[in-house]
């Protein structure tokens, strides 16, 4: 199965911020999505950054109060980890564990598509499972 046939709890809109965002105006959107991460990108749809959870919580802890007017740009994670919508589920997987992240963006032709999650990735592999078994169910019935 490939990353960009995996769907994600917010399918229906790739949320993302400028890099001149607040931290207080970013914050607002992970809480009011309910997401863990918000990419960062320029007018032309390409990644900058993301910010995370984590990022929130050093800047904080870092700054106190004033960390809110930063600008994400200041405190976003640059050096971010991709894959293509093309790269299979095992390869994100893989990719996850071995940068210790829980998210990660889908870009294409230097265009960020969607963001997938740990949780999407392990919702995708358990259909994918629960598939085969039932194939394999079926077989066996028709066999006998």
């Amino acid at each position: 199965m490939k990353v960009g046939d995996v769907t994600t709890q917010h399918d229906e809109e790739l949320l993302a911020c400028d890099r001149d965002y607040t931290l207080k105006e970013a914050s607002s959107l992970l809480a009011d999505h309910d997401i863990g991460v918000l990419p960062v990108r320029d007018a032309a749809g390409g990644l900058l950054g993301i910010l995370s959870e984590r990022d929130v919580v050093r800047a904080v802890a870092r700054h106190g109060p004033e960390a809110l007017a930063v600008s994400v740009e200041d405190l976003m994670t640059r050096d971010v980890v991709v894959c293509s919508p093309k790269d299979t589920v095992m390869d994100a997987m893989k990719l996850m564990s071995e940068h210790n992240i829980r998210h990660l963006p889908l870009v294409e032709d230097g265009v960020l598509k969607k963001v997938i999650s740990q949780r999407d990735l392990m919702k995708a592999t358990l259909k994918q499972i629960r598939l085969t078994m039932r194939f394999v169910d079926d077989y066996a019935k028709s066999t006998v």
